[in-house]
């Protein structure tokens, strides 16, 4: 009886690592970062309360520190829903801000931001804090050169004052918007001081329009979408000034005129302030990642009203190109995006299914898709308003991932989205990269001697002997069974043997690393064997073109379901554990979301296109076997399927625990084997 397991904990390890925000390297060369975020929504005099102002104000704190990572003794929060010491009144704005400001060390950076009134009073401009009264307002109100004094009196390298002023769609105040937001800013900066800058929700006379699909204000919305990393168009995981103001010029403009009918264009002060670093942006997990890839997709498929659209397989460069690379990853982030995205459309537009894109695009190269006249026909037949394409760069220990909305009309791309996610060592062996974490350095999967162990040029693990031996073995078998006859225990088998090369692949800093391969024929049917010498319980994650064997789903190690293998009794003789094909849910799902029995459908190698990744449309990992092995914690052609038997599984809690290696092995077309060994 075989045992399949969740590895559940896996997520939780990468929430942890997460949590401990941007690596020591990065947070030395940009400073620590700060910031205060104030909003005013309610008033005593109620007729000057705002709608959304709370909520503003709660989601850009929130965005602050899950993507910048600003710990909590860095944030100040000031809204109604705060402790009575922290609410927006006069005498704990004047207390408060400075007193937090002052923290800030020469290379620090701090962003504040305001969302409220401002009001205009014999020739001074005013913040309106929560106590403000109309009848004395120099008594009541904080003065916009006060707040100049508490930016210019902080020693930090960069000082980010964001404005959200003149609400527009209160009816109960007594000036509806007060001062505009350009005006206030003006107030506030009117000369230019050092590391200084103000962005304005709005111009001169202009209002602020509150957004109540949203329920945000119009400029916050598009705000919060900048600094979770929407304005990181280079994809360095940085946002500047620059960056943060042309992002939310474009689409609250846009959004302005088309929801409202209205003018309302962010402004900026100095605008030709350089190109500042004002947030660093923490890497996240790929679901996570993909997840918001796919939500700033979506808005800007809404905002442009296009009607159908396709995600193409992302890349990930190899050398001096850009293809396919033999990886896992690439493909699993362009499937996750796709399915968020498809869950974002509803009836607003159309998400093409991958396998009508694979034929519509057919024969579609790279640098065709800038390209309008290679890009017409699939506007003019297909009704395709745009494309989809992602490619994945390494960037020290973390991976960047960027996304390009191209147009099929010009070419032009309509959007960029990005972000960084942390190589871990699981993401090490979803790239392709064979390992054991023998001798590995003390510290978490993210951490950097960690990965760069898991991606040293050491030998392939399979390869090592005696004391360094790694205790799982990976053995490909042929099973020589006549055609139309039943398999069973006694049908004859054949181990393939290995054959190892250095000549793939070739990693970006020249290193060549060896690699196995085995030989496979078409139609040939085969097992997956694990000779288990380690003495302990442990998890095995077995993929198969980039496809869990258990499911047939894509999936990336570390979450992906496992396999239990038990240790043997006898410690002189390992315990072999056989894997004879896909394995398939055919039963009613449990309450506890396990599948009651499986069919086994045998691995046979077939011709690429009648492959299960290929039906499932994915070409980058074809030619991949794929086994990666946890210990319990105190945790071309392609493979296609053979006869279908029955098998029951018994399925298992695991607490999986430190990652133990990753084993990939290729496998090639014996006919093409001789030429692959002489390139």
């Amino acid at each position: 009886m075989q045992y399949l397991l969740r590895c559940s904990t896996i997520a939780i390890c990468v929430l942890v690592a997460l949590a401990h925000g941007t690596t020591s390297a990065a947070r030395a060369e940009i400073g620590e970062q700060w910031a205060v975020v104030i909003s005013v929504q309610q008033h005593d005099d109620h007729r000057w309360d705002l709608r959304f102002t709370g909520s503003d104000a709660g989601d850009t704190a929130e965005i602050l520190i899950q993507r910048a990572g600003i710990p909590e003794d860095h944030l100040l929060l000031m809204t109604d829903q705060s402790a009575d010491s922290l609410k927006p009144t006069l005498a704990n704005l004047r207390r408060e801000i400075p007193k937090l400001l002052s923290k800030a060390g020469p290379e620090d950076h701090v962003l504040v931001y305001f969302s409220g009134h401002g009001h205009p009073s014999n020739g001074k401009t005013y913040l309106i804090p929560r106590d403000f009264d109309v009848n004395s307002i120099e008594e009541s109100a904080l003065p916009a050169e006060e707040m100049r004094n508490f930016l210019t009196e902080c020693r930090a390298a960069t000082k980010f004052l964001i404005l959200d002023c003149c609400h527009a769609g209160n009816s109960k105040s007594v000036e509806p918007s007060g001062l505009d937001a350009a005006a206030v800013a003006k107030a506030i900066l009117p000369e230019p001081v050092t590391g200084c800058m103000v962005l304005a929700s709005c111009r001169a006379d202009e209002k602020s329009y509150e957004w109540a699909e949203r329920r945000n204000g119009i400029f916050t919305y598009w705000l919060c979408r900048a600094l979770e990393g929407g304005a990181d168009g280079d994809g360095n995981g940085r946002v500047t000034a620059d960056e943060v103001y042309k992002y939310t010029y474009e689409r609250v403009s846009s959004t302005a005129a088309q929801v409202f009918g209205f003018q309302q264009n962010p402004a900026m002060y100095p605008l030709d302030s350089g190109f500042p670093v004002v947030l660093t942006l923490r890497p996240e997990p790929p679901e996570t990642l993909c997840r918001r890839l796919a939500e700033h997709l979506d808005l800007e498929i809404r905002r442009r009203k296009l009607g159908k659209v396709g995600v193409l397989e992302f890349l990930q460069p190899m050398g001096r190109t850009e293809a396919l690379a033999a990886a896992n990853l690439p493909a699993y982030c362009a499937e996750r995006v796709h399915v968020e995205l498809k869950k974002l459309a509803d009836d607003a537009y159309c998400v093409l299914s991958t396998d009508s894109l694979s034929k519509a695009a057919k024969g579609l190269q790279v640098e065709a898709l800038g390209n309008p006249a290679r890009m017409e026909p699939l506007r003019r037949d297909e009704g395709i308003d745009a494309l989809i394409t992602g490619v994945l760069r390494r960037r020290g220990t973390n991976m960047n991932v960027q996304c390009d909305l191209v147009s099929t009309e010009d070419g032009a791309s309509l959007a960029t989205p990005s972000g960084v996610l942390p190589l871990s060592e699981d993401l090490v062996g979803d790239c392709g990269g064979s390992f054991t974490t023998s001798g590995r350095p003390e510290g978490g999967p993210y951490n950097v001697e960690v990965v760069n162990h898991a991606q040293s040029d050491r030998d392939h693990p399979m390869l090592l002997r005696g004391e360094d031996a790694f205790p799982f073995q990976v053995e490909v078998w042929s099973v020589l069974a006549e055609d139309e006859k039943r398999i069973t225990k006694n049908t004859p088998r054949k181990r393939k043997d290995f054959v190892v090369t250095s000549q793939r692949p070739t990693t970006a800093d020249g290193k060549i690393t060896r690699e196995l391969l085995i030989a496979a024929s078409e139609n040939e049917l085969f097992e997956i064997r694990i000779q288990n010498h380690y003495r302990e319980k442990a998890a095995a994650t077995v993929l198969v073109d980039g496809i869990n064997i258990l499911g047939q789903k894509r999936e990336r190690l570390g979450k992906a379901w496992s396999w239990l293998l038990e240790p043997s009794d006898d410690p002189e003789q390992p315990c072999t554990h056989t894997f004879e094909g896909w394995y398939l849910p055919k039963g009613e799902v449990t309450a506890s979301g396990d599948p009651s029995d499986f069919a086994m459908k045998r691995f046979r190698f077939v011709d690429v296109a009648d492959s299960v990744a290929m039906r499932q449309n994915f070409g980058d990992s074809i030619g991949m076997i794929t086994a990666a092995f946890y210990a319990e914690r105190g945790r071309a052609l392609g493979s296609g399927e053979g006869p279908e038997e029955a098998r029951e599984l018994k399925c298992e809690n695991f607490n999986a625990g430190r990652l133990l290696g990753v084993i990939n092995i290729r496998y090639v077309d014996e006919r093409e084997l001789d030429r692959l060994l002489e390139e």
